[in-house]
């Protein structure tokens, strides 16, 4: 993977560290991810790094990256718009990994790493996600701890003492 944001004499550093974090969580969730996935929204995703390796486990799937603003003024007024959608295009297209914004149609798999449910309060997005998925969707989503899940927890992917990744169907409790 390359990453183009970072600058100077750290940049390999930060780099390796980035994409080990990538790796890593890419290697735990593995076990839990469905066998076919086409459609991947990423809540919060920020560069959406995990959808490299996601793209390359499920040739030509697309991800839909839920996040972000080109708009810098807004970037600004949001408090859940960290990343800018140039910059996420721009590490996507230089690592062959097919992306785009619009929210559309159903996703067979919803990732949110660190943002929705763990920053980002449930119901912000609960009906987003309902409305894309199908009952057979996968979610990976990180939960804060003391926060209730959304959907039928399948199984606890890794754990800390701030929050549960859990893999879930779109099925709601």
């Amino acid at each position: 993977m390359f990453l183009f944001v970072q600058k100077g004499e750290l940049q390999h550093i930060w780099q390796d560290a980035y994409i080990n974090d990538i790796e890593g969580s890419f290697d735990a969730m593995r076990t839990y991810l469905p066998t076919n996935v086409s459609r991947i929204l990423d809540i919060g995703g920020g560069m959406s790094g995990i959808s490299v390796p996601l793209c390359r486990a499920y040739p030509g799937a697309v991800v839909t990256i839920m996040d972000g603003s080109d708009d810098a003024p807004r970037m600004l007024r949001q408090d859940k718009t960290f990343s800018s959608r140039a910059a996420a295009r721009e590490f996507l297209a230089a690592n062959n990994t097919p992306c785009d914004f619009e929210v559309k149609g159903k996703y067979d798999l919803v990732l949110s790493l660190r943002a929705w449910c763990f920053h980002i309060p449930i119901d912000d997005y609960l009906q987003t996600v309902m409305t894309h998925t199908y009952n057979t969707s996968r979610l990976i989503v990180d939960v804060r701890v003391g926060t209730p899940p959304p959907f039928k927890v399948l199984a606890v992917v890794s754990e800390n003492s701030k929050c549960q990744r859990l893999a879930m169907s779109a099925t709601r409790k």
